[in-house]
């Protein structure tokens, strides 16, 4: 299974740097390369999330044992907040700025003055195998769809109907998979999600 990190990682890569309020495939800023690896990988699907409202989230939940693969957040109403994925104990990978691009920090010594960092594990994250998605009525929706609808160049609108499962069955044809317009398990690991 692709982790938060790795798919951050991933997107990092091919982005050209650092924007203030993207979500990429070009540029990113700390929430929405987190956002977006979280989306990617299926363990989160809610709207997208800032440094503000990720730690209201449900799909979230607050640890004190901070891993590899977790979230690192600096946030407060009063001062500028950040965010990232923890890469090693005392690491993080994150959207830094303009000038600095993407790229690994230091979680003891980054500050947000006068903001301590506290720590997010996906609640799905042990475990946690994406759902499958095809036709249904009423039809399925989420950033998961959203997704998949950006790799096979359908209209991004998170519903998946029979627009987005041509779309998708064209894609399956195209790679050599089951022509069936279901995103499961093989044809999500040929898109990489």
């Amino acid at each position: 299974m692709t982790t938060i990190l790795t798919e951050a990682l991933r997107l990092g890569k091919s982005a050209k740097g650092y924007r203030f309020g993207d979500e990429g495939p070009d540029y990113y800023d700390c929430s929405g390369l987190v956002w977006r690896a979280a989306t990617n990988v299926g363990v989160y699907n809610g709207d997208r999330f800032t440094t503000y409202t990720v730690g209201h989230s449900t799909q979230f939940r607050r640890v004190t044992d901070p891993r590899v693969d977790d979230i690192v957040v600096w946030s407060e109403n009063s001062a500028h907040g950040h965010m990232g994925v923890i890469s090693a104990p005392d690491q993080f990978y994150s959207a830094r700025s303009v000038a600095d691009g993407l790229g690994y920090l230091s979680i003891s010594h980054f500050h947000v003055y006068p903001v301590k960092p506290f720590y997010l594990r996906p609640v799905k994250s042990d475990g946690y195998t994406a759902r499958e998605l095809f036709v249904t009525t009423p039809q399925m929706q989420g950033d998961d769809v959203r997704a998949v609808q950006r790799i096979v160049h359908a209209t991004v609108d998170g519903f998946y109907g029979p627009k987005t499962e041509t779309a998708v069955k064209y894609y399956q044809r195209q790679h050599g998979l089951v022509v069936d317009g279901i995103v499961g398990p093989k044809t999500r690991a040929k898109m990489g999600l």
